[in-house]
């Protein structure tokens, strides 16, 4: 999954064209491909970002879209996942590509930018995603109070 996700993610494969190439295949193999095909199918861009998804969805929190364009002002952005109605950003660290100084840094300028543009901005990490999935939840059952108080 990992190495599919990252793919998918450099743009070397497409989602849909591979697909349709494993579905119909009956080798050795196609049906573990079909499961991950099934898996990256939900557009997110790693396995962190579906352990996010499926806490929510397990703590009710539905309405997420996964790598949400966002106009901010150095353009437009991929954020993780989002509740566009609320304009609230989960920005999943995964542990991999995030424990890099530059990636880093990046990742603090699309927050800061998010930010500016009027979002709520939910940093999460993988290890606390493993470690403490009812904080997280906590966080963002927060940011909803507090954008729905907003408009209330």
């Amino acid at each position: 999954q990992p190495v599919l996700d990252r793919m998918l993610v450099l743009g070397h494969v497409d989602l849909d064209q591979l697909t349709a190439a494993v579905t119909p295949s009956r080798r050795i193999g196609s049906a573990q491909a079909r499961r991950l095909m099934a898996s990256a199918n939900d557009r997110t861009a790693a396995e962190s970002e579906r352990m996010a998804r499926r806490l929510f969805r397990d703590a009710g929190i539905t309405g997420w879209t996964s790598n949400h364009p966002v106009a901010v002002r150095s353009g437009t952005i991929l954020v993780d996942l989002v509740l566009p109605e609320l304009r609230i950003a989960v920005e999943v660290k995964g542990w991999q590509f995030h424990s890099l100084s530059d990636r880093g840094m990046s990742d603090d300028r699309r927050v800061g930018d998010l930010g500016t543009a009027g979002w709520i901005v939910i940093p999460v990490g993988w290890l606390e995603l493993v470690t403490d999935p009812t904080g997280v939840v906590g966080r963002v059952r927060a940011a909803i109070a507090a954008r729905l108080a907003e408009v209330a």
